[in-house]
């Protein structure tokens, strides 16, 4: 890998893992206004569950990505 996909795979990676950080961040906000819509019933449970999976699942899955293209730049300027 060139120096400069390497800079663009590790810029890619940080910003990615800063998207990912703000969103864990804020995660506890997102399931609390979720489940104020629930219970004002303008979402009904299977729909506030799906929401509450995806937001569990998307912000621990995009930090991985970052950090998989952050060391997948390391290795290619070592190598």
């Amino acid at each position: 890998m060139t120096l400069n996909n390497a800079e663009i795979v590790g810029l890619c990676g940080l910003v990615v893992s800063l998207i990912s950080i703000w969103l864990q961040w804020g995660l506890s906000d997102r399931l609390d206004q979720i489940e104020d819509q629930h219970k004002d019933a303008r979402i009904n449970g299977q729909q506030a569950a799906a929401k509450i999976r995806f937001w569990k699942t998307f912000a621990p899955v995009l930090t991985l990505t970052g950090v998989a293209l952050l060391v997948y730049a390391a290795f290619g300027l070592f190598s």
